[in-house]
């Protein structure tokens, strides 16, 4: 038999007078008894129109009833039972206030008593020195502190008895739990919950050797508060900051960090000794600079939406982008039985902002004729100014009646906006079944 609570179990009863009662109808929204266990005891309210009584019973599955063992408090007057009158009563589970542990904030004095698990333990005086303390003996007469230098690596460990792996103490102040445990850097405290820095305060609860020393049984005293909260098992949530001439990345502490906007960028900031890895959502251009924004192209990037970067600063707050990840790969397009002699249309390839490598094939086979031609530009179907600028034709000669081809690329163009780029041919003989293709890559 097990003293068991469970959360949200209500069930009804028309048991009527002040003996075991039979469990029958069921609450909306709760457990019933059954979640206590078969010979178990819990606690249990009983509530019957204004009459009220709070106790602990045995639940027997058998039968499904509820013995009324000890009465806590009740509407009748100390620990009287209530007669049921026999009509709808409400037994669901509870925690009196009788056996309830309240977390506190005493302050330990010289002389003072501090209350652990049902035994009050004298405290003669409390340390002098300032920082963190802790109780070091517990349920001793006159019991000593212990300084803790670090949370995060806790220097004079506890002697009586000392820490295991699991160990916990609750920061009541701050609403931080810490856990003692073992890895490779050795044996520490480390927070296992999410809160505020540490300020003085009194700890609510501590387990030391695997015992539990119970309700406040450690304090902090002096004015010394963490300088910052640890994090592990993932990074801190990703921080914003908006693209411009100087986007400092130390003006946040989170290592990822989002890039929105497309004012381009010259600086990182001067923050020193900083590593960050940063997301765009816009397309600014990064501008290299030799000292103070050192790219792995030595040249300018044009970024893009989805694009990555790893970034590190040296003492002096220079920047150096460790690696860069662009979005978008390798697009490819093909087409197969094209006839006539052009200008036709291969294919198309949507280009998002970013620096782009375009090539482009096309493959003859017919007779007649002695060039063939392929360009890649923003026409759909003209070779008319595919010479210069963003725009690029390439051809061979073939001899006539027989087989020939023209090859484009690779070539470079750097978008500020999505473009469609196409890749069209031409030949002068008597097309047969051609075939061509074309190629995207982004890079930077």
């Amino acid at each position: 038999m097990a003293l068991v609570v469970a959360d949200r179990v209500q069930q009804t009863t028309t048991t009527a007078g002040t003996g075991t009662v039979t469990l029958s109808g069921s609450v909306t929204g709760y457990q019933s008894f059954s979640a206590i266990g078969n010979g178990n005891t819990t606690y249990y309210t009983l509530v019957d129109g204004s009459n009220w009584e709070v106790g602990i019973g045995t639940y027997t599955a058998s039968g499904t009833t509820l013995s009324r063992d000890t009465v806590y408090a009740s509407s009748a007057g100390g620990t009287t039972k209530i007669t049921l009158s026999g009509g709808t009563t409400n037994v669901l589970v509870t925690y009196p206030a009788e056996i309830a542990t309240m977390l506190g904030n005493p302050t330990p004095t010289a002389g003072g008593v501090l209350y652990g698990t049902g035994t009050a333990i004298g405290v003669s005086a409390v340390g002098t020195v300032s920082g963190y303390q802790f109780l070091q003996s517990a349920g001793a007469a006159s019991p000593t502190w212990v300084q803790i230098p670090s949370f995060k690596d806790v220097a004079v460990a506890p002697s009586s008895p000392a820490p295991i792996e699991g160990d916990r103490f609750f920061d009541n102040t701050s609403g931080i739990n810490y856990t003692y445990i073992t890895d490779a850097n050795g044996s520490q405290w480390v927070e296992t919950s999410a809160a505020g820095t540490p300020t003085n305060g009194v700890f609510s609860t501590m387990a030391l050797g695997g015992a539990t020393l119970g309700s406040n049984a450690l304090a902090v005293t002096g004015t010394t508060a963490l300088s910052s909260t640890l994090n592990f098992g993932g990074y801190a949530a990703e921080g914003t900051v908006t693209a411009a001439a100087t986007t400092d990345l130390g003006t946040s502490t989170a290592n990822r960090q989002s890039v929105t906007g497309s004012t381009t960028i010259t600086s990182f900031g001067t923050g020193a000794n900083l590593y960050r890895i940063i997301r765009f959502t816009g397309a600014p251009l990064l501008t290299y600079n030799a000292t103070t924004l050192i790219t792995p192209t030595k040249a300018n990037i044009q970024a893009a939406p989805g694009d990555i970067a790893t970034l590190t600063s040296d003492g002096s707050g220079n920047w150096t982008i460790i690696s860069y990840a662009p979005f978008g790969g390798t697009l490819f397009t093909s087409a197969s039985g094209l006839t006539g002699t052009g200008p036709s249309n291969i294919g198309s390839l949507s280009l998002t902002p970013g620096k782009w490598s375009l090539s482009a094939m096309y493959f003859y086979s017919g007779s007649g004729g002695s060039i063939a031609t392929v360009g890649v530009g923003t026409t759909s179907s003209s070779l008319a100014g595919m010479v210069t600028g963003t725009s690029r034709q390439g051809g061979v000669v073939y001899t006539a009646g027989g087989f020939g081809g023209a090859t484009l690329g690779p070539f470079i163009v750097t978008l500020t906006a999505t473009t469609t780029y196409y890749a069209v041919y031409t030949n002068d003989g008597s097309a047969n079944s051609d075939v061509g293709s074309f190629t995207a890559q982004r890079i930077i």
